[in-house]
């Protein structure tokens, strides 16, 4: 014990508890204020609102014009028109070109038989 001073080792500084502080400060404030707004009734309409409902229908209504749509509906084979409906024949399809003669004979295939196989491992 003589001439050794044991010191014992240095602590490691505390970190700062400031920014954690402050982010709890704020999380408290924003909580606050949804409650705030959650808890406050909503205020009425003023009487003077109606007034402009009124300017609204003292105003000349003015001329709409409406399109009708058109509905074609193709019929199956035996089904009829309802009652009232406008029928329009369909018209006649497009030719199709059909080919009779072909000039060269496909070719035959071959017919591949699947080879017999046995089972591995056994």
């Amino acid at each position: 014990m003589s001439g050794s001073s044991a010191q014992p080792p240095a602590r490691k500084p505390k970190p700062d508890p400031r920014p954690g502080r402050i982010g709890i400060g704020a999380g408290a404030l924003a909580v606050l204020s949804i409650l705030t707004v959650a808890l406050v009734p909503v205020p009425a309409a003023e009487p003077g609102a109606d007034e402009a409902a009124d300017d609204l229908a003292a105003l000349p209504a003015r001329e709409v014009r409406v399109e009708t749509r058109v509905r074609y509906v193709r019929l199956k084979r035996g089904e009829t028109a309802p009652p009232g409906a406008r029928t329009i024949a369909a018209a006649a399809p497009t030719p199709r070109v059909v080919v009779t003669t072909i000039a060269a004979p496909a070719p035959a295939r071959e017919r591949r038989s699947a080879g017999r196989t046995r089972q591995s491992g056994g």
